[in-house]
């Protein structure tokens, strides 16, 4: 691996942006990167997606560019597809028996995740593989091996059986298993680096390989127990624990967890329109704002900081942050373009603005903090004459981004911002870029 550009507590700080652990355990796990990456090699990386929905949301963007910021920083990033363990159930997070899922479900639903990952996951950086490879051809002495390895009461320790065996619900024994199931995912995965994605012998062999197993794990929060188990069974086959960063469960509206449901006001799917996007996250609790643009979007820590203090102290309001978050999020998934106009189109429902019906170009050398307002509604076509657009100033009938300007008022323009002159019928808006 070429020589990090930044030290290695810089790359752990990046690596474990946004993540849901407590300070105890981050404290560990961070430790126990710090020295996995001081032995100076790529590591190998595995986040898993389970396709037990017929699409992907918002709540999967934490995982994935987590495993991206991994991809960034030069390590080999795994992208497994539970095509075997999706037909077993999930049971994480559930209060009654999971449905285990038909063969052309999974295979619709891996379709649909094959083509959605790669709207945030550069394919050139990606390995992607489906663990129904190995396990078509597992054999069960191994499996039983590993399970042995197990025992019942550690299992109940985890939250979900321990509550449903208390309240005397079902759990069906394949859920008991699907914790091993993953743990073996993370013992194998790794046969892929010798370019034998799709021959189940490789992994197979790899359950005895001392060098195939996965050094970090990335998933949401609900996969704690999971991961914590795949360390126990690693740590007996006496191969390094993986590390695992747990990012945030991402909620809806009704302050579920995402996903949980198919109901389509609750869940923000990756591949709704922009717009839809748009107005589902500006319909979120305030709360979520600066969790979420820390663990759903790509904007930089400085500038994360920046609106942090710019909303304590007034000066950001809340509705242009939860807008930033909204605006970055579509920009991830759709595009910069698609997300300048899904806010355009919210913003003329909520403060009557229009759509910027062209682009006004400004030259950056001839920015100054003391533009004169009527200069650019002028320049910028809004205005017949300098004095009938100094006239529109006065009467206050010039909004940038929404907001009045006042008559003498110092403005700085900046890229993507919107003049509009007017409302209603008579009103009309320009996009300034600058140049």
């Amino acid at each position: 691996m070429e020589e990090p550009a930044y030290s290695i507590d810089q790359q752990v700080k990046y690596l474990f942006r946004g993540t849901a652990l407590n300070d105890e355990t981050r404290e560990r796990m961070e430790g126990e990167l710090r020295e996995r990456l001081q032995q100076g090699r790529p590591l190998r990386v595995k986040l898993g997606l389970y396709p037990s929905k017929p699409f992907l949301h918002i709540g999967h963007l934490a995982p994935l560019l987590a495993l991206k910021r991994f991809a960034n920083m030069g390590h080999r990033t795994y992208l497994l597809l539970g095509g075997f363990t999706a037909m077993i159930g999930d049971p994480a997070g559930r209060k009654r028996r999971t449905p285990p899922l038909s063969e052309t479900d999974v295979a619709n639903n891996l379709a649909i995740y094959a083509q959605e990952i790669f709207r945030v996951l550069d394919p050139e950086k990606t390995t992607v593989v489906n663990n129904a490879v190995w396990f078509s051809n597992f054999r069960l002495i191994d499996f039983f091996l590993e399970a042995a390895k197990v025992t019942l009461a550690k299992i109940l320790e985890h939250g979900d059986f321990k509550d449903r065996f208390d309240a005397r619900r079902e759990i069906g024994l394949q859920e008991l298993l699907y914790p091993v199931a993953q743990a073996i995912d993370s013992m194998v995965l790794c046969a892929a680096a010798t370019g034998q994605e799709n021959d189940p012998q490789a992994y197979v062999d790899a359950l005895r390989d001392k060098n195939a197993f996965c050094d970090v794990e990335v998933g949401g929060k609900d996969q704690l127990f999971n991961f914590t188990l795949t360390r126990s069974l690693m740590d007996a086959r006496g191969l390094p624990p993986e590390i695992f960063v747990v990012t945030p469960l991402i909620t809806g509206r009704d302050r579920q967890k995402m996903g949980k449901s198919d109901d389509r006001g609750n869940v923000v799917r990756l591949n709704d329109e922009p717009s839809d996007i748009y107005n589902n996250i500006m319909a979120m609790d305030d709360e979520v704002i600066l969790p979420y643009l820390a663990s759903i979007t790509t904007i930089s820590d400085d500038e994360l900081e920046i609106i942090q203090r710019s909303m304590l102290s007034g000066k950001l309001a809340k509705v242009e942050a939860k807008q930033r978050l909204a605006c970055e999020v579509v920009t991830l998934i759709h595009g910069r373009e698609k997300a300048h106009q899904a806010q355009d189109e919210f913003d003329a429902r909520r403060y009557g603005r229009v759509s910027p019906e062209r682009d006004f170009v400004v030259a950056a050398e001839t920015l100054q903090t003391d533009i004169l307002i009527s200069d650019l509604v002028y320049a910028a076509g809004l205005a017949n004459s300098k004095s009938d657009a100094w006239r529109l100033v006065e009467q206050g009938g010039i909004h940038l981004d929404g907001r009045r300007i006042a008559s003498g008022e110092k403005i700085v323009v900046k890229d993507g911002m919107v003049l509009q002159r007017g409302q209603g019928r008579d009103a009309a808006a320009v996009r300034l870029r600058v140049n």
